[in-house]
């Protein structure tokens, strides 16, 4: 059983599992935002991390192919070192910004609904105004 569940007799003697929910949506909705809200925080620190370290390996990439190519202090297989990590970087950062967006719209539909649960949701939504264009599906109001 997990930890949200708990064990408790009933009158017959039946045992019966029980659920713990929570006492409202409006709870419930507020603690999944808190959450990703937290989720977003983490993946935005991934984020800069992750650019740091994609300058700090541009910068020994330069170094090492100014050494490689115009002192010859090093073979030039040394460059495929940064070349490797800057791909890696990168592709990384692309999967990062795609979490982003993800938990992003996430956060903007618990937002919306705590709103709405409060009755506060009024000229909210994201629906697309009539910018004076008449469809089919108006012409049949």
């Amino acid at each position: 059983m997990s930890e949200s569940e708990s064990v408790q007799p009933d009158n017959v003697g039946v045992r019966t599992a029980l659920i713990n929910t929570p006492e409202t949506p409006e709870g419930e909705y507020t603690r999944r935002l808190g959450e990703r809200r937290q989720q977003l925080a983490g993946v935005g620190v991934l984020h800069r991390r992750l650019w740091t370290y994609l300058i700090v390996i541009a910068l020994a990439g330069v170094s090492i192919a100014y050494a490689t190519l115009s002192l010859h202090l090093i073979p030039i297989s040394w460059i495929l070192l940064p070349s490797t990590a800057f791909l890696s970087i990168i592709q990384s950062l692309t999967k990062n910004a795609r979490v982003h967006s993800r938990v992003q719209r996430i956060v903007s539909f618990y937002e919306l609904g705590v709103t709405r649960l409060c009755h506060e949701w009024q000229g909210r939504g994201i629906g697309v105004r009539n910018s004076g264009e008449t469809t089919i599906h108006m012409l049949s109001i």
